[in-house]
């Protein structure tokens, strides 16, 4: 037999990982305002610790990297929605009951553009300044701006 001649990738110190991961919960809370579903929302934050932990010792802000990361699965969620409804419709996931406020609230979310609900979502539960939404989201701190009062026009007329 022949040794195995391939380098496997460095892995990551896990100790320094674990202070990443006490970001599960928060991160989770994001990606169900982004999805509308808690079951989505835990699958693609796991899917961006599993990309982020490699390379957590090379990154200046894992944190700031592991926040985009989600936001972006998210969005690539939303993008592949129509070719995952067959696997959906096949596992029955019990998501949690709301008050009716809520439901309208989510349903407002449910009815913004994937930047428009990012930014919304960014801003108000992270408390994000416009510069660092804009990072998140590729564009300049004024498209924030502009998608965010656009995003609280479309709102007000969803949510009454």
């Amino acid at each position: 037999m022949k040794p195995n001649s391939e380098v496997s990738p460095p892995q990551p110190d896990w100790a320094d990982v674990s202070d990443l991961y006490a970001q599960f919960g928060p991160m989770v809370r994001i990606a169900h305002l982004l999805t509308g579903s808690v079951g989505v929302a835990e699958d693609v934050v796991q899917d961006a610790f599993l990309r982020v932990a490699p390379k957590y010792a090379q990154l200046d802000n894992p944190r700031g990297y592991l926040r985009t990361a989600v936001v972006n699965g998210c969005a690539s969620h939303r993008r592949t929605a129509a070719r995952r409804d067959e696997i959906r419709a096949r596992v029955a996931v019990a998501e949690p009951t709301f008050d009716a406020p809520v439901v309208e609230f989510f349903n407002g979310l449910k009815a913004l553009s994937d930047r428009q609900r990012a930014a919304i979502v960014l801003r108000y539960y992270l408390d994000l300044a416009d510069d660092d939404i804009a990072v998140i989201l590729s564009c300049a701190p004024a498209t924030v701006r502009v998608l965010i009062r656009r995003a609280l026009a479309r709102l007000r007329k969803v949510i009454t």
